[in-house]
């Protein structure tokens, strides 16, 4: 498992630098003006985004077939593209918490409306990694950014449309457990469909 986390994270330094300099400077800015939501919802998209980038990358470079002949189970292979969409957005929170902290000062409301919005950016991930086992990433790629945006874009609105609330009425609870059963059910129909798919 390591090693295949390895594999994603090093291909991810190595591909997607452009990606971590503008989730970079997306988050001073969000700090400065936390107003601006543009700012701190993008970064979190492209960073949603990225683990169905490098499963087109494995695709393309046969990744997939070859790793079929190698010591590795189909839970270890699906799971480690789940746990790099953890890391990255997880380190995407803690690079906005850090700058909102350093620039902004404490302010545990806008934390959680940052958190809020890391739970709605699993949405994308949860529905593309499924899709592009099953259908491949050329095949479903314009059907598939559709409906992964406006679904994202629905759980994004929910979150941003309760933002006064979000602190007093508890909501990063729910939140987090919706985003983390998502995940869940996601992860065990990606096994399900990549032990079922010919490569």
């Amino acid at each position: 498992m390591r090693a295949l986390l390895r594999k994603d994270l090093l291909l991810m330094r190595k591909a997607y630098k452009p990606y971590f300099v503008s989730i970079l400077l997306f988050g001073i800015v969000a700090a400065f003006k936390p107003d601006y939501t543009f700012f701190t919802v993008y970064p979190f998209v492209l960073a949603a985004l990225m683990p169905y980038n490098l499963f087109s990358l494995d695709e393309r470079s046969g990744w997939n077939a070859f790793s079929r002949s190698l010591p590795f189970t189909t839970q270890q292979i699906v799971g480690a593209k789940y746990i790099a969409t953890l890391t990255m957005l997880g380190a995407t929170w803690a690079l906005f918490a850090l700058l909102q902290i350093l620039i902004g000062g404490w302010n545990a409301g806008e934390l959680l409306h940052v958190f809020g919005i890391l739970c709605a950016a699993l949405v994308a991930p949860a529905l593309s990694l499924p899709a592009a086992i099953r259908w491949g990433t050329q095949k479903m790629f314009y059907l598939a950014v559709g409906l992964i945006m406006a679904l994202t874009g629905l759980a994004f609105g929910l979150i941003l449309g309760s933002r006064s609330e979000w602190l007093t009425d508890g909501m990063p609870v729910p939140a987090a457990v919706a985003a983390a059963a998502l995940m869940f059910v996601s992860y065990k129909v990606s096994v399900r469909w990549y032990q079922e798919k010919e490569f």
